[in-house]
């Protein structure tokens, strides 16, 4: 798999212009807006109508339509981040630039988004809006990761030089990723163990993961439409300023 995607990456970053791989995306763009339509009002049906209450939560589980999604797309836009983030460091890449500047803040959206579902859904479920356990600590550490690249950014946009450190601390930042995933494994914690990925398979009601599936295929949908819409603004952007 390492193998596959190494030579995917080559690809894209070696062999395909920045200019085509403009043209391609905004190709895709049309349909990746029709079908992100179709996914959320087919998720929203699952969602909302046709999966159970929980047994134990009610019908407050259905912010987990809106949370689990919003937590994928965080960690999804932040390994586009990282691997960005590794080409702009290494080989200066222009593509992999604009492509860190384009994600970001879909990226920091999804995990402020993430966040406050969350407290929203464990208020009723725990009795408190936060806890610093392991899994809510390093969730809010990746806010923190994209806020400090968004901020420095800023910063040194307005003095018009290179912040090339804001990119390794990205790629040093990818280290959380892990430790997100497994810290209901590594940690006792208040949150609840995986039900998806878990091996023995998924340990959820079978109508709760189709909505699941229906809005994770939604989010990544919408997270390569605003994408590629702002993949081909900073194209833009930056092509008027050389």
């Amino acid at each position: 798999m390492s193998i596959v995607l190494s030579i995917i990456v080559n690809i894209y970053y070696n062999y395909l212009s920045t200019d085509k791989i403009i043209k391609i995306s905004l190709d895709i763009l049309p349909i990746s807006i029709i079908l992100m339509f179709y996914a959320l009002v087919t998720g929203l049906y699952h969602g909302l109508v046709s999966s159970p209450p929980d047994y134990q939560m009610g019908e407050t589980v259905r912010i987990m339509y809106v949370h689990v999604p919003a937590v994928y797309g965080a960690i999804l836009c932040y390994f586009v981040l990282f691997v960005s983030s590794i080409f702009t460091f290494f080989k200066k890449s222009y593509l992999a630039y604009i492509s860190s500047r384009a994600i970001a803040p879909i990226g920091f959206t999804l995990t402020s988004l993430g966040l406050f579902a969350g407290m929203v859904w464990g208020y009723p479920t725990w009795g408190t809006w936060w806890v610093w356990d392991a899994r809510l600590t390093s969730f809010f550490v990746l806010w923190l990761f994209y806020l400090v690249y968004l901020v420095s950014n800023y910063i040194y946009d307005k003095k018009n030089s290179d912040a090339n450190f804001i990119h390794l601390i990205n790629i040093i930042g990818f280290i959380n990723v892990p430790i997100i995933k497994f810290s209901v494994n590594w940690w006792a914690t208040l949150h609840q163990a995986p039900t998806l990925i878990r091996s023995g398979g998924a340990s959820i009601n079978h109508g709760m993961f189709v909505a699941l599936m229906w809005m994770l295929g939604f989010m990544t949908l919408f997270i390569l439409s605003v994408f590629i819409l702002r993949l081909n603004s900073w194209h833009f952007m930056k092509g008027k300023n050389k």
